[in-house]
């Protein structure tokens, strides 16, 4: 394929034709926009240039011959000033387009699934559990701590909405820790069932609750007119407690409710509700300073994702404009949005340390 190219000397309005082949053109325009300092047409051209070389575009469609006819038409006086300048951006834009349906949409489509992936991953990772239940002191030591575990059941159920009828205290409680009510509301009025509450505190050994840990249910839940069981464990129930407060679920002649609220499940509600904020940091001190050091690193990993694919985003249309000042502007705002992100994850870090 041979074109001509029209090049204006620095010696007034003398134009050299030659012929040329449309890398070299590309290579010509690309050294006539770097005399004029045209950043945004030389980063164009360059780029042109580099998919040619790299075989990602035939020579033949790079539209150099369409750019040329407009110049001879320009030189001839068959168009105006105007005119040629708007042909030659539509050209260049019809370019852009080829350039976003052969490889840069490819590529960000490709990133924004990899982001996507680590965004679960990490939002996943952030929901793990972090509590140690030994933070709360033993119930079989008398050193004045030994109803923490039961204070803080108190407050945690307060916090999901139950109303605390008979809180703890010391001495023979006839096999209640707790009597908690639950506000059940209904068309016309509200009543309230009433729990009996078991709390068992056994994370210092590990060991799981058993059917001897709770006898007589039953018997237990009828003594304190109760409406149902409320087993409330730092650790699991075993299978044979398990069995034992399914069979008192399904009992034929007087079923009785059962809540159980395991290490498990206090946990999830502990790091997901908001209300239960409070309970967390004042019973798991150690374990609510981790959590929310790993809640602010995965923040920030999180943002950096936002942050780069915001960046991959805003090159790809630079690229497609063929606009170099939009790409150099998007690479400032990314360094720019990155060291803010930084120094604000270095600054909670840091509070969080004082505390």
């Amino acid at each position: 394929m041979e074109a001509k190219i029209i090049e204006q000397s620095g010696r007034g309005n003398e134009y050299l034709t030659r012929y040329a082949s449309p890398l070299q053109l590309l290579e010509r325009l690309r050294e006539h926009a770097g005399r004029s300092n045209n950043l945004p047409d030389y980063e164009s051209m360059s780029r042109l240039i580099q998919l040619i070389k790299d075989e990602s575009l035939d020579e033949d469609d790079v539209p150099v011959k369409q750019l040329l006819t407009e110049i001879e038409n320009f030189q001839q006086g068959t168009a105006n000033k105007n005119d040629f300048l708007i042909r030659v951006l539509g050209h260049v834009e019809e370019y852009g387009a080829r350039v976003e349906d052969l490889h840069l949409s490819q590529e960000l489509e490709q990133l924004t699934q990899k982001l996507q992936v680590r965004a679960n991953e990490l939002t996943e990772k952030a929901n793990l559990p972090a509590i140690d239940f030994a933070e709360i002191p033993p119930a079989n030591k008398s050193d004045g701590e030994q109803d923490s575990f039961e204070l803080f059941a108190a407050e945690f159920l307060e916090g999901l909405g139950y109303v605390i009828e008979e809180g703890p205290s010391r001495g023979a409680d006839g096999g209640r820790d707790l009597i908690v009510l639950e506000p059940l509301s209904g068309i016309f009025s509200t009543q309230n069932r009433r729990w009996l509450v078991s709390c068992k505190h056994k994370a210092h050994s590990g060991r799981s609750v058993g059917v001897r840990d709770e006898s007589d249910i039953g018997d237990r839940v009828n003594q304190h007119q109760c409406d149902g069981f409320m087993a409330f464990y730092s650790t699991l129930p075993s299978s044979g407690l398990e069995k034992k407060l399914r069979e008192l679920q399904n009992h034929q002649k007087r079923p009785i409710p059962v809540e159980v609220f395991h290490k498990a499940r206090i946990e999830r509600l502990l790091l997901s509700e908001d209300r239960l904020q409070p309970v967390f940091a004042r019973y798991f001190r150690r374990s609510y300073k981790k959590h929310q050091e790993q809640a602010i690193r995965l923040n920030f990993e999180l943002e950096t994702l936002v942050i780069n694919h915001e960046r991959e985003r805003r090159s790809e249309e630079a690229a497609r404009r063929l606009d170099a000042s939009k790409l150099l502007r998007a690479k400032r705002d990314y360094e720019r949005k990155q060291k803010l992100a930084e120094k604000q994850r270095d600054l909670r870090l840091a509070q969080l340390a004082e505390e």
